[in-house]
């Protein structure tokens, strides 16, 4: 079950035991992905990220920035996800030379 809690502990150290700039994926169960970049906020009912855009090919430049950023750096979009609807989170280890600006940054 995905709640408050996971999103705010339980996905940083599942990244941090992935190693390396581990990438995040969130499945839902409307069929839709996302490459996670960060947690923005998590509360009761929703999680707030910063996403991938959505068939994005390539490398995004990631600007520095804190998980916990009010703005979203440039590049990423922000969604709001009821926990609900999630199906899981996947992660796959990479590393810095395999995709140096893609990957989950709040570990």
């Amino acid at each position: 079950m995905f709640d408050e809690t996971y999103f705010r502990d339980g996905l940083r150290a599942q990244a941090a035991m992935a190693g390396g700039n581990p990438v995040v994926t969130l499945k839902l169960q409307t069929g839709e992905e996302y490459l996670v970049r960060d947690v923005v906020q998590s509360r009761a009912g929703i999680v707030m990220l910063n996403v991938y855009p959505p068939g994005r090919s390539g490398f995004v430049h990631a600007p520095t920035t804190s998980a916990y950023a009010e703005a979203p750096p440039a590049g990423y979009h922000p969604i709001a996800i009821a926990y609900e609807i999630i199906s899981y989170v996947t992660f796959s280890s990479t590393t810095a030379q395999d995709h140096p600006r893609i990957g989950f940054h709040g570990a």
